[in-house]
C-alpha cells in the first residue's frame, strides 16, 4: 500500500513538472523583464519600449495588420501602435511613477505555460462610468530574452 501511495505521488510530480515551465527559473527573468519595461515605459523611452514589444503584437486576427508586417512603413506604423498602446494602458492603470513600478510588479500575476511562453496579467480598476479591466501581456522568450508577443485588454467578469 505504502508502495503504491508513493509510485502516484511521484508519478503526479513527474505529470505536474511536464505540465508546464518551470517557474522557479522563469519567474525571476519574467519579473526583471517586466521590471525594465514598465521603467522604460515610465521614463517614456521609446526606444527600450520597442525593443520589448514585438511588431506581430496586437495584430493577432488582423489581416491588415499582417499585411502591413510585409512594408517598411507598415511595419513602422505597426511598431508606433503598440507603443502607444502600451502607454495609454500603463497611464490607465495609474503606472505613472518610478514608485508605481514596484506595485505593478506586486499587482501582476504571471502564468507561465513553459520554458518559453507565460502570460503577465494586471487589472486596471473600475473609474467613474469605466469598468475594470483584465490586461493580459503574451510573453515569448527569444534570444534577446523575454519578449512582448501579443496584449490585449478584456472587460472584468462580474
Amino acid at each position: 500500500m505504502a508502495r503504491s501511495l508513493f509510485a502516484a505521488a511521484a508519478l503526479s510530480a513527474v505529470l505536474l513538472v511536464g505540465c508546464g515551465g518551470n517557474k522557479t527559473e522563469a519567474e525571476p527573468e519574467i519579473r526583471s523583464m517586466l521590471r525594465d519595461f514598465a521603467q522604460a515605459v515610465v521614463t517614456k523611452d521609446d526606444a527600450r519600449i520597442n525593443g520589448y514589444i514585438l511588431p506581430v503584437a496586437g495584430q493577432t486576427g488582423s489581416p491588415v495588420g499582417a499585411q502591413d508586417l510585409n512594408t517598411a512603413e507598415g511595419k513602422a506604423k505597426i511598431i508606433e501602435g503598440n507603443r502607444r498602446w502600451v502607454r495609454s494602458t500603463f497611464k490607465e492603470a495609474g503606472i505613472l511613477e518610478e514608485k508605481d513600478i514596484e506595485v505593478f510588479l506586486q499587482a501582476t500575476k504571471l502564468y507561465i505555460s513553459d520554458r518559453k511562453n507565460a502570460e503577465a496579467k494586471f487589472e486596471i480598476a473600475a473609474q467613474g462610468r469605466r469598468a475594470a479591466e483584465i490586461v493580459t501581456l503574451r510573453l515569448t522568450k527569444i534570444e534577446q530574452g523575454w519578449r512582448i508577443a501579443d496584449y490585449f485588454r478584456d472587460m472584468k467578469g462580474r
